[in-house]
């Protein structure tokens, strides 16, 4: 048996305790305090207050919806367990295995609990409750089917994509990043059959699993997948599943599924300009033979780069030229309690004249460095005190940092002042505040879904200048779904990534 069709996180302790190098521990004593709604009961620490209030709020109500999807409830009280960041999420001892940057959440099967840390965006924490509360449904179907005949144990049947497509469609339905990364599929002819992705692993069977709840729900109605999910549970035969349901063999859905995926993006694509495969580009995963070459950042010279790869099979900080030689690797991540990681998923770091600042998470919480760029010296590591620390900026005289602080559900724009090594907090709310650059010395332009509701509308993002002398703020573009990395060009100009159309 092929066991990519484990699910997801079931044996995540045995995936990850053997890893060699690594430690697991706490680094501060959680007094844990109880919220009980009418099915769950949710736990919190200090700090994490509010995140227990809106997670109350968000998984009642996505309760009712689901037991609508799967026709039937769950009998217990659900258990679930709040982060305050993701840092102290990676110390749980839920699962004695190690928990990597990546991961987002996960369900415990045995007891069905809930294990989510807050990464700063209430958009995203909706999210990950909403899949991982997936998950609990789909387990406790699954557990209910073990029993039918406890002989022949369905969780080695069910392709992951089947899992984890479903949870990402229920929690999401279709967003804008599973619609970039499907064009990216579809444009480089890597839509998976079905019959292949029943044995595949990685990020595909996410979106691609998605994708096809997405055309289930299209055409054969949202009734259709808690049919086919509760056949395939009990009959533990995914061609049988498929039939049953959409009065077809495997084959014929497939061929259907793929012509409808070709019907919605090749006039899509054919809106768009395509670049060369090689235009502009300076480094070649394949050449380097990694996966992650993310977050370049230009010198001041502008002859070379600044980039984070994982080349020497651990995350390291590299200096480049456009060319893609590697002129010296400035930090070597992953090794030392400084730099247990760089933050990948959401890489930060700046350049000023001969130093740079970079945000890493360390064994006592994260903190901003600051190195000599032409020696590659620490000058200063500053602890902020804070749950996470993301995206620091130099002002443009150099005397201040500009950075993304996570605290107590909160994700705020903070300042650290070099020369009197002191913290101020530009920002206060509970609304996401991200990718702040400087447009001059004293005014600070960033991302945010802040708005002016009396009940926290949250997940539409703009940008807006932040005044440093008056603390006042003011919203510079319009909102969209997503937002990100704004750059100012020739201190008029202010260049953005956004969803297309405003979608």
């Amino acid at each position: 048996m092929n066991n990519k069709f484990l699910v997801i996180l079931l044996f995540f302790s045995s995936l990850n305790a053997y890893s060699f190098g690594k430690n697991k521990f706490e680094t501060k004593n959680y007094k844990w305090k109880v919220l009980e709604t009418a099915h769950f009961k949710i736990f919190y620490y200090r700090g994490g207050e509010f995140l227990s209030k809106f997670s109350a709020g968000v998984l009642e109500n996505v309760y009712r919806e689901y037991t609508g999807y799967f026709n039937f409830e769950p009998s217990d009280r659900i258990p679930v367990i709040l982060y305050n960041s993701p840092k102290e999420f990676q110390e749980t001892n839920v699962t004695p295995g190690l928990i990597e940057e990546g991961v987002g959440g996960f369900t415990e099967i045995f007891k069905n609990r809930v294990v989510v840390p807050f990464s700063g965006s209430y958009r995203e924490f909706r999210h990950v409750l909403r899949h991982e509360l997936t998950h609990v449904f789909q387990y406790y179907l699954i557990k209910h089917g073990m029993r039918v005949s406890i002989t022949s144990n369905p969780l080695y049947t069910i392709p992951l994509w089947v899992m984890e497509g479903m949870a990402e469609y229920f929690s999401l339905g279709w967003d804008q990043g599973a619609e970039a990364y499907v064009r990216d599929l579809v444009l480089s002819d890597n839509i998976l059959p079905i019959q292949e992705l029943n044995n595949a692993g990685g990020y595909i069977v996410y979106k691609e699993g998605q994708l096809i709840y997405r055309y289930m729900d299209i055409k054969y109605g949202k009734k259709s997948i808690g049919k086919f999910f509760s056949l395939l549970v009990y009959r533990k035969n995914f061609n049988d599943a498929i039939k049953e349901t959409f009065g077809m063999n495997v084959e014929t859905f497939n061929a259907n599924f793929i012509n409808w995926v070709k019907e919605q993006y090749y006039p899509v694509l054919g809106t768009f300009q395509l670049p060369s495969e090689d235009e502009g580009m300076v480094i070649s995963h394949k050449k380097w033979k990694d996966y992650i070459n993310t977050y370049p950042v230009f010198l001041p010279d502008g002859g070379r780069l600044a980039i984070i790869s994982n080349k020497y099979g651990r995350t390291d900080l590299f200096l480049v030229t456009l060319n893609g030689k590697i002129i010296k690797r400035l930090i070597k991540g992953e090794l030392t309690p400084d730099f247990e990681s760089l933050h990948v998923l959401r890489p930060g770091f700046d350049v000023r004249d001969s130093t740079f600042v970079i945000a890493t998470q360390t064994g006592s919480g994260d903190m901003l460095q600051i190195f000599n760029l032409n020696t590659g010296k620490r000058i200063k590591k500053v602890h902020a005190c804070l749950d996470a620390v993301y995206s620091p900026k130099f002002s443009p005289n150099g005397k201040a940092i500009a950075f993304v602080g996570i605290k107590n559900g909160q994700s705020d724009i903070y300042l650290y002042k070099k020369h009197s090594n002191a913290f101020l907090k530009a920002t206060s709310d509970f609304y996401d505040d991200r990718d702040p650059v400087w447009f001059n010395d004293s005014t600070i332009i960033y991302v945010s879904d802040y708005n002016k509701s009396t009940d926290f509308k949250y997940g539409k993002y703009a940008l807006f200048f932040l005044n440093l002398n008056n603390s006042s703020k003011s919203r510079i573009t319009p909102y969209f779904n997503y937002i990100s990395n704004p750059c100012v060009v020739n201190d008029t100009l202010i260049a953005f990534i956004s969803s297309f159309k405003g979608s």
